[in-house]
């Protein structure tokens, strides 16, 4: 699914697919998660 899937601007991530009502261009809002909110994080795992 589209779960876990890239939002990017300006070729950098800045979401992650959270959920979807209908995958792959409906009408529908997709749910995203921040990015930047666990920067900290992600820098310390990787």
């Amino acid at each position: 699914g589209d779960s876990g899937g890239p939002l990017t601007y300006d070729n950098e991530i800045v979401g992650i697919v959270s959920w979807v009502v209908i995958p792959c261009g409906s009408s529908y809002p997709d749910v995203f998660t921040r990015v930047y909110d666990y920067v900290s994080w992600i820098k310390k795992h990787m």
